[in-house]
């Protein structure tokens, strides 16, 4: 025995010594781990899966990884949540075969009513939309006065644009998408005519005249009900003033309602503001998949890019519920959260019920996987009772014996840590703002809050170690 060598010796050097306890640290280490190694590498395994699980599930009910909401400049300074549509090439697929024909280009237009349309939480819609006026309808429509001002990057002169069966040359506007809800919320006012309502945005038929709000700029260059078309990326859309908006009127900048900056607001005097949710009351019998293609299109890019603000004393599990319920609904994808908890993002097509199953059965695995780890501990001691007795008469401190039991639970429990490594990523979890240091940090305070648990365990069995017992006690 290595500590029995220790009263034979003459004397030691400090060294020497510390590199004996090594050694013997090491050779115990090896010997436990090895007479039960499958034992050890199962509890690997089932403590990484568990882990990982347990974090996804403390995510999605805890609101786990951190969210960076942005208040906006609106009517009362509300905290909005980035979201949009989700963008895979399947959800592509979707919305392709919806906009084939008439009735998916009504469950289209019908979805976003739908999301727009609830007391659960407020939804902002606004996107850069592609606007392009014909060079002699700005002429007509400007008279002698200068344009430049609204023009998409201060554009100096017409250029040609090909759309439907020819080429067209005319001026590119700063042209804004905005929802109804959105108008409201940003407290937006006319001094002539009127914003929107969901009155004015309703169209008797698809070929109405849409309402548009033009900037402050525009006042006493064009005037309220007056008509113009407007050329989209395939389509033309027959406008009409509908009102002027005040001076130093604003509105969040595309992109900018993040979950890790601060939100910028924009001038709208010199823009033209287009409205998303269009709905028209026409019987869609009577309608082509031309007439309500386009306004299908818009509200496609309205989902985008969205801000979401929950109601009073709703969480966001809560809102991600209602999206998903919303998206069976009408089979069509999802809405996401952006920059929202982990959980969230991975569990957003679940039902409440299979999450809660899925929750039930990770704290049974955890529960299952840290008694596994005590019984194993406890019949590793219980048999090396008598190895220890004989380790300590020989002047070996407890401390010496408890070592190789710890560096054993932590050998089991750091695989944990490399697997939540790999899996607690930007690129795998895919979602937009999510806070992954702070996923790992609780994911290696998990593991460690384990190691406490199964080093004070281990402290407890050898408690008050009665070495002469022990040494008398057969092996079992």
């Amino acid at each position: 025995m290595l500590f029995l060598s220790y009263r034979k010796s003459v004397c030691f050097g400090k060294t020497e010594v510390i590199l004996i306890k090594i050694k013997f640290i090491a050779e115990e280490l090896y010997r436990s781990f090895w007479s039960s190694w499958y034992k050890d590498i199962l509890l690997m395994i089932m403590f990484s899966i568990s882990l990982v699980l347990a974090v996804v599930m403390c995510s999605y009910y805890m609101d786990l990884g951190g969210r960076g909401p942005d208040t906006i400049d609106a009517e009362d300074s509300s905290t909005w949540y980035s979201s949009g549509s989700e963008q895979t090439e399947e959800a592509d697929r979707d919305y392709d075969n919806a906009f084939s024909t008439v009735r998916g280009c009504r469950n289209v237009m019908s979805y976003f009513a739908r999301l727009n349309d609830t007391e659960e939480y407020s939804l902002m819609s606004i996107h850069q939309l592609p606007a392009c006026i014909e060079e002699q309808a700005v002429k007509k429509m400007f008279g002698g006065n200068d344009f430049s001002v609204f023009l998409y990057e201060e554009q100096k002169s017409a250029f040609s644009f090909y759309f439907g069966d020819g080429t067209r040359c005319g001026y590119s506007f700063n042209c804004y998408g905005m929802n109804v809800r959105a108008c409201d919320n940003l407290g937006l006012k006319s001094v002539e005519g009127e914003v929107f309502t969901e009155q004015n945005t309703t169209l008797e038929k698809a070929d109405d005249a849409v309402p548009v709000l033009l900037g402050w700029q525009y006042k006493g260059k064009l005037h309220v009900g007056q008509e113009f078309e407007l050329y989209g990326v395939d389509c033309v859309f027959r406008c009409r003033v509908a009102g002027i908006l005040e001076k130093n009127s604003q509105m969040p900048e595309v992109g900018s309602i993040s979950a890790s900056s601060s939100t910028d607001m924009i001038s709208m005097d010199n823009y033209i503001i287009f409205p998303f949710g269009v709905k028209i009351k026409e019987a869609p019998e009577k309608q082509t998949q031309e007439d309500v293609f386009k306004f299908a299109e818009n509200d496609y890019y309205a989902m985008w890019d969205m801000g979401i603000k929950l109601a009073e004393g709703k969480k966001i599990n809560q809102l991600s519920d209602e999206l998903r319920k919303i998206s069976e609904e009408y089979k069509l994808p999802m809405v996401e959260i952006w920059g929202v908890s982990m959980g969230l993002t991975l569990l957003r097509a679940e039902t409440v019920s299979s999450i809660r199953i899925m929750l039930i059965l990770t704290i049974a695995l955890l529960c299952f996987t840290l008694y596994a780890l005590f019984v194993t501990f406890y019949d590793k001691i219980q048999s090396n009772r008598r190895v220890y007795g004989i380790y300590l008469i020989n002047g070996c401190s407890l401390t010496m014996i408890l070592l190789p039991c710890l560096l054993e639970i932590a050998i089991i429990l750091l695989p944990a840590i490399f697997f939540s490594r790999y899996v607690f990523t930007d690129n795998n979890l895919g979602g937009v703002g999510i806070d992954t240091e702070f996923i790992l940090r609780t994911a290696y305070t998990m593991v460690g809050i384990a190691f406490l648990i199964g080093a004070a365990f281990v402290l407890w069995l050898m408690r008050g170690v009665d070495t002469e017992r022990l040494v008398r006690q057969k092996d079992t």
